[in-house]
């Protein structure tokens, strides 16, 4: 049973290692300088041209994205589809039920409270919510879609790149003034960990070899699990 939990923790250690990295570094960052001085720095660094591209960026935290790779995975991994699917339906109910629970204020709220809100530069026509910031939805969505995509790839490169597109997400969230660093923090934890423990039970579970997928790419799987 232990060797059964530690051996894919290993194997995806690509993955997992830098997501402890971002984590620690970004609660440091918030217990020696707090969240509005912390998205005020971050802030610093706006420009023009990136608002396009962050704008673009978020969306990879969006439903209609996570459902198209979810559909587009199941040509060659049926045990990828599930797992994908059960780990966004788990981790997305329980952040709408913090968010709601929670109720935290948006940075719009916050930093206008704090006198800073007019030093903020802002991406033009890209609007802004005030309520429901505690933890973020877009970065939930997008660590629990790129953990399943991680954990089911086999090269250690692309299980670092998925974390990177993961945290371009996270960032695109703060970047656009939607969320604060904690919100990202707790949404990408949250994810990560329920993402995980879904595909240790998916990995072994043997109803869900239902078929074979419409493309069969052994390389895709992992050895052992049929696809």
């Amino acid at each position: 049973m232990r060797s059964a939990i530690c051996r894919p923790l290993r194997e995806n250690l690509p993955y997992l290692l830098p997501c402890a990295v971002f984590w620690i570094a970004g609660a440091l960052a918030l217990a020696l300088w707090g969240k509005v001085e912390v998205q005020v720095f971050l802030n610093g660094f706006h420009t023009p041209i990136q608002d396009a591209f962050w704008v673009s960026v978020t969306a990879m935290g969006g439903t209609v994205f996570c459902l198209c790779v979810l559909l587009a995975g199941s040509l060659f991994s049926y045990r990828y589809m599930v797992s994908g699917i059960v780990s966004i339906l788990c981790t997305m109910a329980l952040v709408a039920l913090l968010k709601h629970a929670i109720d935290a204020p948006r940075p719009l709220t916050v930093l206008t409270q704090a006198g800073v809100w007019d030093s903020i530069v802002l991406v033009e026509g890209h609007p802004l919510r005030d309520t429901f910031s505690f933890p973020s939805g877009h970065t939930a969505a997008a660590f629990s879609l790129f953990t399943t995509l991680a954990l089911f790839a086999s090269r250690a490169w692309i299980k670092t790149l998925l974390f990177f597109a993961a945290l371009a997400v996270a960032y695109s969230r703060i970047y656009l003034m939607q969320h604060f660093v904690s919100d990202v923090l707790a949404g990408s934890f949250l994810a990560t960990v329920i993402s995980v423990g879904v595909y240790l039970w998916a990995r072994k579970t043997r109803w869900i070899d239902f078929g074979r997928p419409l493309v069969s790419l052994r390389r895709y799987g992992r050895p052992g699990n049929p696809e």
